[in-house]
C-alpha cells in the first residue's frame, strides 16, 4: 500500500525510501512547513498490543537522547495499526552506500568517525539505551566531517524484559 501524500501526525509523506525486514522508511515534510523534513520509519505489521505499549515507552526514552552525532527522534505513534517513529532527516549518504561505491575513508577519517560514534553510544548508554543495529548503513555522513548514528528507534533499553520481534532469546544467552 502506498503512503505517498498521506498525513502521519504532523507530517506529510513525500516519497518512499528503503525497505527491509523491519519495515519501510519514508521522507516527509512538516504539514505546516514544507521545508522542514523528517524520516518516518513504519515498522512491519503484526505486532501485539504488548509490543505497541513497549514501543511507546521506548519512544519516550529515545526523545531524551540529544547528541550531535545521533539522529534526533521527533516522536511516533501508530498508523494503519503499525508503529512508526519520526526522526530528523539527514540528507547525506550512509557509509554502506559509500563503501559500495568504492569510497573508502582514509584512516584519519576512520578514526574521526569512530570517535563520533563512540561519543554517541556513550551518550545513549548513559541513558540506558543500547543501539541494536550498529552497521555502516546506520552511519550517515552529515557533511563537514560530521557523522550521525541512525536507527536508535530499534535500540534496546537496559532491563527491558520484552524482546523485539525477530529477536532470538537464545542468542543473548551465549
Amino acid at each position: 500500500m502506498s503512503m505517498i501524500g498521506e498525513r502521519v501526525g504532523d507530517w506529510v509523506i513525500d516519497s518512499e525510501g528503503a525497505r527491509d525486514h523491519k519495515g519501510r522508511s519514508y521522507r516527509a515534510h512538516a504539514f505546516d512547513d514544507p521545508k522542514k523534513l523528517a524520516t518516518i520509519k513504519v515498522l512491519a505489521g503484526g505486532q501485539s498490543a504488548d509490543f505497541h505499549d513497549l514501543f511507546r515507552g521506548r519512544l519516550l526514552v529515545l526523545r531524551k537522547l540529544s547528541h550531535p552525532n545521533l539522529v534526533a527522534y521527533l516522536g511516533g505513534g501508530v498508523v494503519h495499526n503499525d508503529p512508526y517513529y519520526i526522526a530528523e532527516h539527514v540528507p547525506g549518504p550512509d557509509f554502506q552506500t559509500l563503501l559500495r561505491e568504492g569510497k573508502r575513508p582514509a584512516w584519519p577519517e576512520v578514526l574521526a568517525i569512530a570517535l563520533q560514534v563512540v561519543s554517541a553510544l556513550r551518550h545513549a548508554h548513559r541513558r540506558s539505551v543500547l543501539h541494536g543495529d550498529l552497521k555502516p548503513a546506520n552511519l550517515i555522513r552529515a557533511g563537514e566531517g560530521q557523522v550521525k548514528l541512525a536507527e536508535c528507534g530499534i535500540a534496546r533499553l537496559f532491563g527491558a524484559d520484552v524482546p523485539w520481534p525477530g529477536d532470538n532469546p537464545l542468542a543473548s544467552a551465549a
